[in-house]
């Protein structure tokens, strides 16, 4: 097991994501617009991941697609996610992004050529359905919702699955400092235009919001930072993101326990989505353990 300590960093990633979208829920009961997030939490990592880039030392890639294929990746995921949360079922959005283990295990194994144990493949499975029988703990809507937010969600953890195995495959080859940096800043330019030319006035954060609002920028930027910076140094997108879907335990966790401290207005009730979400994690915690085996 102490070959795949990395995977600890996957674990802590899923985390940092549960709190800091606490402390975004937050922000956004506050005042903040969901646009405004995104690009503020866009431009910090860009900015955050040019500490990556060798400077001294030939910091450009030496070939440019796989930066602009990266980024692009990066904003279809966003862009498809934002349209599952808004316009969707969150409960299906939820446990549909959370079969991107899968579809990264799948992608690694037949379009990389990377054979993955049987318990890595059946870890990724657990996380899948573990995430569901979270999200499905929540309110359903009408079947139309549930369409559009399947359909949305799928494509988003797909995107991102690509956006994984890219990054497993081309980091070792161009250099972790001079592909996923530009990628991410593509992106994140990219996605600051449609969000720029969507929003012709961009009313400023209200006062109360500052905090809640910096703080998920840090934890969002943080998780993102860790878990992209693991796969590509330990070229393992598939374990650590069964490990990275752990995030719904410590959402799980957060709103039981911490709940109230963190003024978050959602709260557990009831025996049986108690039940069910224990379930859940108890599903999450068992793939956890496959992939550290």
């Amino acid at each position: 097991m102490l070959d795949k300590a990395y995977l600890l960093f996957g674990l802590a990633a899923g985390m940092l994501y549960a709190l800091g979208a606490s402390y975004l829920k937050i922000a956004g009961e506050r005042g903040v617009r969901s646009l405004q997030a995104t690009l503020i939490t866009n431009t910090s990592l860009a900015l955050m991941f040019l500490w990556f880039v060798p400077w001294s030392d030939s910091p450009f890639p030496t070939i440019w697609w796989p930066s602009v294929v990266e980024g692009l990746l990066f904003v279809v995921g966003q862009f498809f996610t934002m349209l599952a949360i808004s316009r969707g079922c969150p409960s299906i959005s939820t446990s549909v992004l959370g079969s991107k283990a899968v579809l990264v295990a799948m992608m690694v194994t037949l379009v990389l050529g990377t054979p993955l144990k049987a318990n890595t493949w059946m870890a990724a499975l657990l996380t899948t359905v573990g995430i569901t029988v979270l999200a499905m703990s929540a309110r359903q809507l009408t079947g139309h919702h549930r369409l559009a937010a399947f359909a949305y969600a799928l494509l988003s953890a797909a995107a991102f699955a690509a956006f994984d195995a890219m990054t497993q495959y081309w980091s070792p080859r161009l250099g972790f400092g001079r592909f996923m940096p530009w990628g991410v800043l593509i992106g994140a330019a990219m996605a600051a235009c449609v969000i720029l030319a969507k929003e012709h006035e961009f009313a400023g954060i209200p006062r109360p919001a500052w905090r809640s609002m910096a703080l998920a920028t840090a934890l969002n930027v943080g998780q993102s930072l860790l878990l992209i910076w693991a796969i590509g140094r330990y070229v393992d997108a598939a374990g650590l993101n069964v490990v990275y879907g752990s995030r719904g335990v410590w959402s799980v966790l957060i709103v039981w326990l911490l709940g109230a401290f963190l003024g978050a207005r959602e709260r557990i009730s009831g025996g049986k989505v108690l039940l069910q979400r224990l379930c859940g994690a108890g599903l999450i915690a068992a793939a956890i353990v496959l992939a550290f085996w």
